[in-house]
């Protein structure tokens, strides 16, 4: 969970739960997202048109309508629904959401280039929301792409040149960015629209299914912008403590204003959304530092990186914030009890450890854990005296701290790599092999840590990943 992010791009990384269950129920979705279009093609196919349909004419129908359905299901996947972040996990939602856009403006090239040889060109009202879809979708996915990142772009040196000079010209704030962003609505609205005004007969029953399909997204569409947020202004949290970590790291106590506390699992996030004047009213996602059952037991630890956090430090005891969660399956519900832990932390992505070692010294401190904590400095590394504690009190836990920009730290220095895991860890291939790693921090660290994990020989199933963006 990204523990602080850029006003422009928030990224979240967090990977579904490994066990059959939830691979059959992933399985059992992703046939339900590509069996969308079925429906209303065949009730297209089949109603009477007043004229045949050729081979072209049926594959334009079809491109258009799965672009459709497939543009409409974008507002059920970031709707936030819980039980299909369990099931599909954060990663393969964020990625979709990400990639889909691609698929489908290919689906909408082939639908227009098509479909003229078939359809009447005297009606102009249709071809003007058509085209006004199509415009309104295009621009709002490359002005996305851009400003929030399309995961294989992101890597390429000369998409990173364009977002930087975009971002130059066009200094938007994240809330902008995420404005514009939503007035995808309206070029799915104009779609319908576009479906509404078919001139062909017989087709009653087609155009109301696509309606029905696109109130069905337009529900998800309001209930996360909207009912949502009205829910959550009705059951705030109120900020008990603030508390400085370091120069530029804060945690923040939460409680909330009625109700009962949050139930979580160690190791979850939420989204936090201050409600004070003195700090920007946006929503980021936070990962929970504090453990389940404790009794301040809603507790966040952020690092000041971006124009959002960089506020965070003006909070006061006192002051509201709206908490949505929790998500998340960076935990440890799926892993065997007596399997050793090993924690790979880079920087602030420290906070989800801080919640599953807390929640191990008072659950099962016996637990075999070791954590390896890659930061730049001393003043990066918080909570020692709690470290020590752990060290006291869990007989098994091992901690080892690596700096990278500390001359005068007399400690082991430089980047988790192979030879550092090695020297670390040892080479018994048993105890390596019997571990799950657990890894969190920014993206190129993660990468580094699963190259170096993976030529160690450790199973790519045992290798759990949650990155942050800064």
């Amino acid at each position: 969970m990204p523990v602080a992010v850029t006003p422009v791009q928030q990224t979240y990384y967090n990977f579904p739960e490994k066990n059959d269950m939830t691979r059959f129920l992933r399985w059992i979705l992703a046939a339900l997202y590509l069996l969308i279009p079925a429906l209303p093609i065949t009730v297209f196919l089949r109603a009477d048109l007043g004229r045949p349909v050729g081979l072209f004419h049926a594959v334009a129908i079809g491109a258009g309508i799965s672009a459709y359905c497939w543009f409409c299901f974008q507002f059920i996947s970031s709707a936030r629904i819980k039980i299909v972040h369990r099931i599909v996990g954060t990663v393969p939602l964020y990625r979709f959401h990400r990639l889909a856009p691609f698929g489908i403006f290919f689906l909408v090239l082939v639908h227009t280039s098509l479909i003229e040889k078939f359809l009447p060109k005297e009606d102009p009202v249709m071809a003007f929301f058509g085209g006004g879809a199509i415009s309104t979708y295009i621009g709002i996915a490359v002005f996305s792409i851009i400003f929030m990142g399309a995961d294989f772009l992101d890597r390429l040196s000369i998409f990173q040149g364009l977002k930087k000079m975009m971002a130059g010209i066009l200094p938007l704030r994240y809330e902008k960015i995420l404005f514009i962003h939503n007035f995808a609505i309206l070029a799915a609205g104009l779609m319908l629209i576009h479906v509404m005004l078919l001139p062909l007969p017989g087709l009653l029953a087609f155009k109301l299914l696509m309606a029905g399909i696109f109130s069905f997204a337009l529900c998800h569409y309001f209930y996360h912008k909207q009912w949502r947020t009205a829910y959550l202004r009705r059951h705030p949290y109120i900020v008990r403590s603030i508390a400085a970590e370091a120069d530029n790291i804060w945690t923040l106590g939460l409680v909330p204003a009625i109700g009962r506390p949050l139930t979580f699992k160690a190791g979850q996030y939420i989204y936090l959304k201050p409600l004070s004047s003195r700090v920007r009213a946006e929503e980021h996602p936070f990962s929970i530092s504090s453990a389940p059952g404790e009794k301040d037991s809603l507790r966040v630890t952020i690092k000041a990186s971006g124009d959002f956090t960089s506020t965070i430090g003006d909070i006061r005891p006192g002051d509201r914030v709206l908490v949505d969660g929790p998500y998340g399956n960076f935990t440890l519900k799926t892993i065997a009890h007596d399997n050793q832990l090993v924690f790979l932390a880079g920087g602030i992505g420290i906070t989800p450890f801080l919640s599953m070692l807390r929640n191990l010294r008072r659950t099962d401190p016996s637990r075999k854990v070791m954590l390896i904590w890659n930061a730049r400095t001393r003043r990066d590394l918080i909570q020692q005296r709690e470290m020590e504690e752990m060290l006291r009190d869990m007989p098994n836990f091992i901690y080892a701290p690596v700096l990278s920009r500390d001359a005068e730290w007399e400690g082991r220095k430089g980047r988790i790599d192979v030879d550092l895991l090695r020297q670390v860890l040892g080479d018994d291939p048993g105890t390596l092999a019997a571990a799950d790693f657990f890894i969190c921090g920014p993206p190129p660290m993660i990468a580094s840590c699963e190259a170096a994990l993976l030529k160690l020989g450790i199973a790519a199933a045992r290798i759990h990943s949650e990155r942050f963006a800064v």
